[in-house]
């Protein structure tokens, strides 16, 4: 049980929290996916989390507010930030910040899959 891994998985769309919760599963990470930033930093504050998959676009708590909030309590979780409208202003300052990178929709999964296993293990060695 100590050996698990989680991955937490922020976006509204249904369809694409779905499509990485099965790319984090398959990877061999346990998934947790909420649909919003809120939901996010509730999360946070009660799992240590190897990794944060976040929308950049979303209604409640756009991915920029919600990464600036998570660094406020958690500076060494690292963040992959996804957006389907390219990398304006809000991705480029949350990279800026310490975020891996981004991901842009639609992605290809087989190299999400790999990417997402590559930083795992980089970034949070085994427990």
């Amino acid at each position: 049980m100590a050996d698990k891994r989680y991955v937490l998985i922020v976006d509204d769309n249904e369809d694409v929290r779905q499509l990485f919760y099965d790319i984090v599963e398959l990877s061999g990470f346990t998934p947790r996916a909420v649909g919003s930033g809120v939901a996010a930093l509730q999360q946070l504050k009660t799992t240590p989390f190897d990794l944060v998959i976040l929308d950049m676009r979303m209604p409640d708590l756009n991915g920029l507010d919600t990464f600036k909030a998570i660094r406020q309590f958690n500076s060494s979780v690292p963040v992959v930030l996804t957006t389907g409208f390219g990398m304006d202003k809000s991705v480029q300052e949350a990279l800026s910040m310490g975020a891996l990178l981004c991901i842009e929709k639609p992605f290809n999964v087989a190299r999400t899959m790999k990417t997402i296993q590559d930083i795992v293990e980089k970034e949070s060695p085994k427990k």
